[in-house]
């Protein structure tokens, strides 16, 4: 099974269909980048899901910079920003997010993904 690209919440979203609209104007929440906006789905959207049985309608939004070594780093920064406790750790992820999202050019291979810990 190939290992998707995208980190829900992040650079992916799967609203269902009815929902499409809320999402549209969307950007990516690690580069900014307005997503690509795939047509409607009928498809599981979570291993549960998907081990159930079950699917439902969605439109899948993703950003086409996902996959990149320098997104998967700023993905890892963007994380590492929201879940400390200091201010001064966050501001300092997040320069560091913002220059690699500036240059596109990475300064340390990251895997992210689902089973990482920068989810």
């Amino acid at each position: 099974m190939a290992q998707d690209k995208h980190t829900p919440g992040w650079d992916r979203f799967t609203p269902d269909a009815k929902d499409y609209k809320d999402f549209e104007y969307q950007n990516c929440r690690v580069c900014g980048r307005k997503f690509n906006v795939s047509g409607v789905k009928d498809a599981a959207t979570q291993m549960v899901e998907a081990m159930a049985g079950r699917k439902h309608k969605h439109v899948v939004f993703s950003c086409p910079n996902a996959g990149k070594e320098w997104h998967n780093q700023a993905l890892a920064l963007r994380v590492l920003a929201e879940k400390t406790p200091s201010k001064t750790l966050e501001a300092i992820y997040t320069d560091e997010a913002e220059k690699l999202i500036l240059k596109k050019n990475a300064t340390k291979k990251v895997v992210v993904g689902i089973f990482s810990d920068y989810r």
